[in-house]
């Protein structure tokens, strides 16, 4: 994962001269504060080659190949690079897409494995800042083995991170640019390009993130009012 930082920190490095519009803080026309910042992502397969037993999978950059019978299937993950003007509301944000293109003589066929849902192919996808603040953060995903197509699976706390910003001009305190709720299409097969969004948001807190993710804000405050009120009841 340590590999996958770098590489994509390095592969950002080329969008310094390349900026979209000014990057960082910016007072929006509602008077709330933005913040700009370029990003590229890329796309990096690994295959748990353990469970296959009829076929292949080989990995060879930001593609992989499945092989069986002759037949096979390739995914290429192709990342965007372009600027973001994030807020503090959630906004939906494309990453990359990945690109399917089969070859053989007949019908593509995923390789078979040991045992039903397995566990078939991780895919990580790096996101980098380089303006105004170079950073990087992972999403980690992965495939399971369906019925004719390749499930979807998220990895835990893996699907959120917090970029660091440039300290914003006071009173604020926003302290992060946070990348959460990746979209992470199945493998079916067809030549549709699968794509990838999530949302983007600078918060104050990391909680915030999970609390947003969740729905939870709304809830959480009219928790803390109830206990403020059983609270002062019991004081009385």
């Amino acid at each position: 994962m340590r590999h996958a930082i770098v590489c994509a920190a390095t592969m950002a490095a080329g969008l310094s001269g390349t900026t979209l519009q000014a990057q960082g803080w910016q007072r929006l026309p509602n008077g709330e504060l933005g913040y700009r910042t370029d990003y590229t992502s890329t796309g990096f397969f690994a295959c748990n080659q353990w469970f296959i037993t009829r076929g292949a999978c080989r990995v060879n950059g930001s593609s992989v190949t499945l092989t069986n019978a002759g037949n096979s299937l390739t995914l290429t993950y192709h990342g965007y690079s372009t600027s973001v003007l994030a807020t503090a509301y959630s906004k939906t944000t494309p990453i990359g897409y990945i690109e399917k293109s089969f070859t053989g003589s007949g019908p593509f066929i995923f390789p078979r494995t040991r045992t039903p849902n397995a566990y078939y192919v991780n895919f990580w996808i790096a996101v980098s800042t380089v303006t105004p603040v170079m950073s990087s953060g992972i999403w980690n995903g992965g495939y399971l083995l369906g019925q004719n197509r390749l499930k979807a699976v998220n990895l835990g706390a893996s699907t959120t991170f917090l970029l660091p910003v440039s300290p914003p001009p006071p009173p604020a305190t926003y302290r992060g640019l946070a990348f959460y709720d990746f979209t992470n299409p199945d493998v079916t097969l067809d030549n549709q390009r699968m794509y990838f969004d999530a949302n983007v948001s600078i918060t104050p807190e990391p909680a915030t993130i999970v609390l947003l993710g969740t729905g939870l804000v709304g809830t959480f405050g009219v928790w803390r009012r109830r206990r403020g009120t059983r609270t002062s009841d019991r004081s009385a």
